[in-house]
């Protein structure tokens, strides 16, 4: 009996799929890495990456139309080449003015602009790359639309599980080099192409050659404001040995030396946000005094481990240190001659404190929350410091670890306290606070000045925690701790009490102008201002484009329809990031898998749309089929035990609440191509793309001032509305 031959895959398909997934995977890389230089070195504020990336959605989507209109008298390949090409040429490009781009160098008003205008031009040509890409699949192969969208996603995936590896052993601007290359080699001849392609794998196997440490002194006006904040001279500055120069999952990541002192210094997006100087801190040294040396001690966000120094516990294997940083701690465990081994001998942990606090078994007889040198507290993160660790929820955990005559020390910056105390205050244990004046009026210290800082010790004990503070107060020096007055005392208390719903209490106080734009937020408040007039101005345009240039109801309909898909993806997938925040152990593991589950079964949703556009469910059914899901999502997120240790129970737990809706949200958007006309394709996508700049802003201000939950409401409307408006349309 003769063998059937195996179907023979299309070569111009396999083709044009294999540059679809590419394009996704190089545009997420090129989003994630220019949005986090940016971040880093420009706005050097961490707390502007959620900001900017939800910015550089309004160019991508401009290329979602722009594509269209290139390719819309037909597909021509060269001109799909001439986009790869000028992407590579631009991303590169970019990456050179924003090398340059320093706030406070010379030529600033020259290189800001210019580094801005390129980069806007690359994330147009992603996106056209991907528009491109689809618009082919729908006048050519129409049947394979949501195959093409099932590709898209999984390089999406495979951008956000590669990224933080990439990141940590190239480097952002060596990845950033690779990128541009990768998106040179489609539009090459066969041998150039090959030739790229063998220069991007021997440039993934060289170290990171950001080498910009140089960065941090640059000028005399930065670093008066370092050695105003950071506790150094500016003349040890002028001295500083790099020992570490790279990139985290995080930021920028510096550590130094200065020689012939003890000191070493960690550097997060080129400000120094902590000292490890040798020897014991005098203030914390009087805080930590209540510690015994038989006690166990959880210290949280430790950096380089100086607070540990002052911690009072005979061994050192007493001591469980949590550092989020695997940058640092790695560096630490392989060097230890630069902290006296400190890293090998106590108990170390890497996770965010959350996460620690849930999976820890205790118990303790003190946790200390040690904030001041925390890189999210100071200069990357100064007003939007997402407050899990000491909400009343997080404060419910620390105790269950704690014994019963155990003590929290929660050591804080100004811009923490408020909350903090409240929570405390409210939790009904003993609570006592001090004060650390920011002058140095004791000079018991060598460094021009000292922070003001906040220590809060709880205890269920009665009285313990106001019986420690007094004893600290009586053997301190005159200056260096002080009793808070009752007007400050008042004001504390008086605060927002922090939930994991609405841990955003200081965003909050920020954006209603309550926290004094210092130097360190003017930047964020700039770009928090250019973040909301663009939210306004794309909500009104969108609504114009639906209104005016919709023909007709149906074609209106398919407007609204992918506008409101965009909006409730992108707020429905940055949700699951926030509640799975601690989920996973730390941040970049959360997107990793949060990002793995739902992409992928949005892929695998997306490979059944010819059948479900065979049998279209009626709309009564399509409505009440969303909304059933996404209300069980939400139940289960609420219910879901978070202080699991095993990663594999983890993952099958968080599948089992992310897949199912995943696996029908990501019908919706190849069903609305595979149903939409090609002349309506262009402002459709356009649509889309502005659907995703407004729901990735809109979802960060909606949880900043109303909470995570309150979020649910638009995805729902979004999703419901998107449910009612997938009609058969032309096709």
């Amino acid at each position: 009996m003769p063998r059937t031959p195996a179907p023979r895959i299309d070569p111009e398909v396999a083709k044009y799929a294999w540059l679809l997934a590419l394009s996704s995977c190089l545009s997420i890389l090129y989003q994630t890495a220019i949005a986090q230089e940016y971040s880093a070195s420009i706005l050097e504020l961490r707390a502007g990456f959620q900001i900017v990336f939800g910015l550089v959605h309004i160019f991508y989507g401009a290329g979602m139309y722009l594509a269209w209109w290139v390719f819309r008298g037909g597909f021509k390949p060269k001109r799909m080449d001439l986009l790869f090409a000028l992407t590579g040429a631009g991303a590169l490009l970019s990456l050179l003015f924003t090398l340059k781009a320093n706030p406070h160098g010379e030529l600033a008003l020259f290189y800001l602009p210019v580094s801005a205008l390129l980069a806007a031009a690359v994330l147009t040509l992603f996106g056209m790359l991907f528009s491109g890409l689809l618009v082919w699949f729908h006048q050519e192969r129409r049947e394979l639309v949501g195959v093409a969208v099932a590709l898209s996603l999984v390089g999406l995936v495979v951008a956000f599980m590669a990224r933080s590896a990439l990141v940590i052993h190239l480097g952002n601007n060596l990845l950033l080099v690779l990128v541009a290359l990768c998106c040179l080699a489609p539009a090459l001849q066969r041998h150039a192409r090959w030739a790229v392609l063998v220069a991007v794998v021997v440039g993934a196997c060289m170290p990171g050659l950001d080498g910009r440490i140089e960065k941090l002194r640059d000028t005399t006006e930065r670093m008066a404001w370092h050695s105003y904040l950071d506790y150094l001279p500016r003349t040890e500055m002028l001295t500083f040995q790099p020992l570490l120069d790279a990139w985290s999952p995080y930021s920028k990541i510096n550590l130094y030396e200065v020689p012939g002192t003890p000191r070493l210094g960690g550097v997060y997006n080129y400000y120094i946000t902590w000292i490890f100087d040798g020897g014991p801190d005098r203030r914390r040294e009087l805080l930590f005094s209540f510690i015994e040396p038989d006690d166990q001690v959880l210290c949280i966000a430790m950096g380089g481990g100086w607070p540990l120094l002052a911690i009072p516990v005979a061994d050192r294997a007493q001591i469980t240190g949590v550092e989020l940083d695997p940058v640092v701690v790695q560096f630490f465990q392989d060097n230890p001659q630069y902290n006296d081994n400190l890293f090998n001998e106590i108990d170390v942990v890497r996770a965010e404190g959350r996460a620690a606090l849930e999976t820890l078994p205790g118990p303790y007889d003190a946790i200390v929350v040690d904030l001041p040198g925390s890189p999210a507290t100071q200069k990357e993160n100064p007003v939007e410091f997402e407050n899990l660790l000491l909400t009343r929820e997080g404060v419910e955990r620390a105790f269950d670890l704690l014994d019963d005559d155990g003590v929290l020390l929660a050591y804080l910056l100004p811009h923490q306290i408020g909350s903090a105390y409240a929570v405390l205050q409210a939790s009904g244990h003993d609570v006592a606070l001090l004060h650390g004046p920011a002058s140095n009026q004791g000079g018991t210290s060598h460094y021009m000045a000292l922070n003001e800082t906040f220590a809060v010790f709880a205890s269920r004990s009665p009285g313990r925690a106001q019986e420690i503070a007094a004893r600290i107060l009586t053997q301190s020096e005159p200056g260096l701790i002080l009793e808070p007055t009752a007007g400050q005392l008042k004001r504390y208390g008086g605060a927002e009490v922090s939930t994991d719903d609405m841990p955003h209490a200081q965003m909050r106080a920020y954006l209603k102008g309550e926290v004094t734009r210092e130097k360190r937020t003017r930047a964020f408040g700039v770009v928090v201002k250019a973040a909301q007039v663009a939210l306004g101005a794309m909500a009104f345009l969108s609504s114009l484009v639906i209104l005016l240039i919709g023909r007709g109801r149906e074609q209106r309909e398919h407007y609204l329809f992918f506008f409101a898909i965009g909006v409730g993806m992108v707020m429905f997938q940055l949700y699951l990031y926030a509640r799975f925040r601690s989920f996973f152990g730390d941040p970049v593991s959360t997107t990793m898998m949060t990002t793995l589950l739902l992409f992928g079964s949005n892929s695998l949703g997306s490979l059944f749309t010819n059948a479900a556009h065979r049998r279209p469910l009626s709309w009564p059914v399509r409505l009440v089929l969303v909304l059933a899901m996404l209300a069980g999502t939400h139940y289960a997120l609420d219910v879901i035990p978070f202080g699991l240790t095993d990663p594999v129970l983890r993952f099958m737990l968080a599948g089992a609440v992310i897949v199912p809706f995943g696996f029908v949200s990501g019908l919706f958007f190849p069903l609305g191509l595979l149903r939409l006309h090609q002349r309506s394709l262009g402002w459709a996508l356009a649509l889309d793309g502005a659907g995703t700049f407004m729901g990735f802003l809109a979802f960060y201000f909606m949880a900043w001032s109303l909470g995570l939950s309150a979020t649910m409401l638009p995805i729902a409307v979004c999703y419901a509305l998107a449910a009612l408006l997938l009609t058969r349309g032309s096709s």
